[in-house]
């Protein structure tokens, strides 16, 4: 069982970018396939999503899309405390992105952390912020509790973490903004197109309850009100149609 559930994972479109120089019918097939992987871990299949990227590493030609899926690979061993399969996909992601130096970075840091952890060093600030770097860059939600504990860190002056902390709050609070608007855009569309109103009302509410800061709630909160308006109008005329009957 993975330390860190998986809630959602949003893809980024990297595809395009990153084997466009290949075959199209290579390209297509690959995008598939790691479009794929990408949905088993969200459906929190890590297991088979770990194997289809191991295999794709295995296949794939082009080095800029090696360098990703070992990159997400290792990602998904380490949230899954794979920590010495995830140490070995990491050193091969830093011998592949000699260019790139965000991702080595935390490819060298994550394998540090590891050898930490082995050795039963603490740093618990640092291991927190490790493992919701490694959730987020995953495009997924770290556990409960993970905003309040970037924002304690963000607030403590003399805390070596306190950037580290605020940049990791802002990409947290845009992948809530983004899975808002996507629940928020799938709702109207309900509303709007096929007027399926029960339908409207679980994806309203889990904003309400799971975001309740978000910047769209008077816009969630003005729907909810009008969809569960037309709710009860729906159930009113109900009985009216079996009299009539």
């Amino acid at each position: 069982m993975s330390r860190i559930e998986p809630v959602l994972i949003i893809l980024a479109v990297v595809f395009p970018l990153v084997v466009a120089a290949e075959p199209e019918e290579l390209r297509d097939r690959l995008q598939k396939e790691v479009q794929e992987a990408h949905q088993l871990a969200e459906q929190g299949k890590l297991d088979e999503a770990i194997r289809m990227l191991e295999q794709l590493v295995r296949e794939v030609p082009s080095e800029s899309l090696a360098v990703k899926l070992h990159y997400d690979l290792a990602n998904l061993l380490f949230v899954q405390g794979r920590y010495r399969e995830a140490r070995a996909v990491y050193t091969r992601v830093i011998q592949l992105a000699e260019d790139q130096q965000e991702m080595t970075r935390r490819s060298r840091e994550r394998i540090a952390k590891m050898k930490e952890r082995e050795s039963q060093k603490k740093d618990e600030v640092a291991l927190q912020l490790i493992d919701i770097e490694t959730a987020v860059d995953l495009g997924q939600f770290p556990p409960s509790g993970s905003k309040e504990f970037l924002r304690t860190v963000e607030k403590e002056t003399a805390s070596l973490h306190r950037e580290r902390a605020g940049r990791l709050l802002e990409q947290l609070l845009a992948l809530e903004d983004t899975r808002v608007r996507a629940l928020l855009n799938e709702a109207r569309r309900l509303y709007d197109e096929e007027k399926n109103y029960p339908g409207v009302v679980p994806l309203l509410e889990t904003i309400v309850r799971d975001y309740p800061d978000c910047e769209e709630m008077p816009s969630v909160r003005i729907l909810l009100e009008e969809t569960q308006k037309r709710l009860r109008r729906r159930s009113a005329q109900v009985p009216s149609l079996q009299e009539a009957r």
